[in-house]
C-alpha cells in the first residue's frame, strides 16, 4: 500500500494507475476512491496518470 506522511504526522493512502501528465482526483471525507472507477479508467485510457 502506497502512503504519504503529511508535515502533521497523517497518514494518507493514495493510489495510482496509469502514466503521463498527473490527474489528481479526492473524495469527501465519507467516500472511498472506489467512486472514481469509472473517470479513472477512461482517464488512463488517454494516456494520463491518475492519483486517487
Amino acid at each position: 500500500m502506497s502512503y504519504v506522511h503529511a508535515q502533521d504526522g497523517t497518514r494518507l493512502f493514495y493510489s495510482a494507475w496509469g502514466a503521463g501528465e498527473s490527474v489528481l482526483f479526492i473524495q469527501g471525507s465519507n467516500v472511498g476512491a472506489g467512486v472514481w472507477e469509472f473517470q479513472v479508467s477512461a482517464v488512463v485510457a488517454k494516456s494520463f496518470e491518475c492519483i486517487t
